[in-house]
């Protein structure tokens, strides 16, 4: 694609990685009507199109749901008999179900609008009701760490500005290799960039296109309210601080293996193919759900880990064979391993938890080996 790309340069077209950029650098609608022509007609050439014709893509059929099935084998082994069941636990299986029963299968893909809607009908929904969990564990062990369940959860202004900037700035230097490599590669340059980013224009598009409200703002939120604000307060007194971490990110990687299912219904890739992704995609997810539990338990805040988590979905996982095969492959080199050793030295110096504050959940841990997470 890299000599595709070259002639088409050559032929003076320009090329971006989103339509949106036409905003920005295109200069009338012929101009990108002509572009847009040649590049069809060089990609019939190479024979690129056409192909879906030749070739229709056959959906299988998708199975009916039945809740009735579903609740049939809840109440079998291996899961724990309804009749035996603590009535703690059994709200949680009810809010899994109340997930499970407004996400039915879908023969449409998940970045349809349509579908993205309806999940993130089920998601808020459970949002919604994880802190009443909390609450509900707090009455039920008797533990009572002195401060309401908001501030529990994250949600304070005490250190509100240093818990908002800091950890997004060191997630930044982690990420100072890929934002050069991005920065070297954009066909913007800085004002164009300002320009966008003042643009309420850029904002109103971002806010009507429903995979930007999901990957930029409801699953970092949601998220991070679920798996580390609501899950972490009931973790540490079992497990101390230091497990805590540790263990709570288990979960949120082994949330994100639903995607195998609908790789495999749409038949993208192979079998091997697509679960080497799965197990690939939960290990980074599980590094990154300890690295936002750690600023979490640091600073007290739920914010800090929400923007993390949204910045790291905007930027995705570093393009590494890029970078080593980049022109410019020396100085991309030396920006990777320079962010990722400031990132080791300014770890514990910029979540020092003097910033942001009281922070209360370092209480909840019964052992002392734990503490030093929060010191």
């Amino acid at each position: 694609m890299s000599v595709v790309v070259a002639y088409l340069r050559r032929r003076g077209v320009q090329l971006f990685p989103y339509l949106d950029d036409w905003l920005v650098k295109g200069s009338s609608r012929s101009q990108v009507r002509d572009h847009m022509a040649l590049l069809l007609s060089t990609c019939a050439t190479l024979g690129l199109l056409g192909l879906d014709h030749l070739f229709p893509y056959i959906r299988p059929p998708v199975q009916q749901w039945n809740l009735n099935l579903v609740l049939a084998w809840l109440t079998g082994p291996p899961f724990e008999p309804l009749a035996r069941c603590y009535w703690s636990h059994l709200s949680r299986k009810v809010a899994f179900l109340v997930v499970i029963t407004t996400s039915p299968p879908s023969p449409l893909p998940r970045d349809h609008p349509a579908v993205i809607k309806r999940r993130f009908t089920s998601v808020l929904i459970v949002s919604g009701l994880s802190p009443l969990f909390v609450w509900l564990w707090k009455e039920l062990t008797g533990i009572k760490p002195g401060i309401s369940l908001l501030v529990l959860l994250g949600f304070r202004l005490e250190g509100i500005v240093p818990a908002t900037l800091l950890p997004l700035l060191l997630t930044m230097v982690l990420f100072l290799g890929p934002l050069i490599q991005l920065s070297m590669d954009c066909p913007w340059d800085w004002v164009d960039g300002l320009k966008v980013m003042f643009d309420p224009r850029f904002w109103a598009l971002c806010l009507s296109d429903m995979r930007w409200l999901r990957n930029q703002v409801i699953a970092p939120l949601t998220e991070e309210l679920v798996f580390r604000a609501c899950m972490l307060p009931m973790l540490i007194p079992c497990t101390g601080l230091g497990p805590a971490i540790f263990t709570c990110p288990l979960f949120f990687g082994v949330a994100h293996f639903h995607h195998v299912i609908e790789q495999l219904r749409f038949r993208q890739g192979s079998v091997a193919s697509i679960f080497l992704s799965a197990a690939f995609q939960f290990s980074y997810t599980a590094v990154f759900g300890a690295y936002t539990a750690f600023i979490f338990i640091r600073t007290g805040h739920l914010i800090g880990p929400v923007l993390c988590h949204s910045f790291c979905n905007y930027i995705g996982f570093p393009a590494i064979c890029a970078a080593l095969e980049h022109p410019q492959r020396l100085t991309v080199v030396i920006f990777y391993v320079l962010g990722m050793v400031l990132f080791l030295l300014l770890l514990h110096p910029m979540t020092d938890p003097a910033f942001f504050g009281d922070v209360s959940i370092c209480s909840l841990s019964a052992t002392s080996s734990g503490f030093s997470v929060c010191s």
